[in-house]
């Protein structure tokens, strides 16, 4: 009779400690980089000239570069007396930033691919959420017209570094699921949902 008063006790305990690593709203490794995949994944991050809309129109040769090596790419075309206009390839690809203020076209040039999950910080409370904390490795993952040393050379400014780099990011579980405010614009430039 004992052992199986022992039996039920150490199933019912092991059923709990089973249920509670299916949980989705227990900040796990594996539920906070599911998560950032996900988002990550629908976000693209822009490189390009600071403009507000194509066709533009250039009278200063020294600004030509950057236009050309889009030219090169496929994503402009150059017309007469420094007129760049939109490809379809272009146009395919030229996005505005998600931020509001921003109005600056860009190109959907890289992505940003999830490693591992190194750390998750224990919850703390901001306002009416708890907060974890979660650092991670990633990687950038460029678009194949981005790769191109033309326009590699044009925009190093607006490109994060190739090799695996680590960030952190506030994430918060709301109405039962994992997310987190969009500090992506704040932290690594501008970025667009495709």
């Amino acid at each position: 009779m004992i052992s199986i008063k022992i039996t039920t006790v150490v199933v019912s305990v092991g059923m709990f400690i089973l249920s509670a690593c299916n949980d989705p709203t227990v900040a796990t490794k594996e539920n906070l980089h599911k998560t950032l995949a996900e988002f990550l994944d629908t976000r693209c991050f822009l490189v390009g000239p600071q403009v507000s809309a194509y066709p533009v129109h250039l009278s200063d040769t020294d600004e030509f570069a950057p236009y050309d090596a889009l030219v090169k790419v496929n994503l402009l075309k150059r017309g007469e007396d420094g007129l760049y206009d939109l490809t379809d390839k272009g146009r395919s690809l030229v996005r505005l930033p998600n931020g509001e203020n921003d109005k600056l076209m860009g190109f959907c040039a890289y992505h940003i691919d999830v490693g591992e999950i190194q750390t998750i910080t224990e919850a703390r409370t901001e306002g009416n959420y708890s907060i974890h904390d979660v650092t991670f490795n990633y990687k950038r993952r460029d678009e194949p017209w981005a790769s191109d040393s033309a326009i590699q050379a044009a925009f190093k400014r607006q490109f994060i570094p190739v090799e695996e780099e680590v960030w952190t990011l506030p994430m918060m579980l709301t109405n039962g699921e994992w997310g987190f405010m969009d500090h992506l614009s704040e932290k690594k430039g501008n970025t667009t949902t495709h």
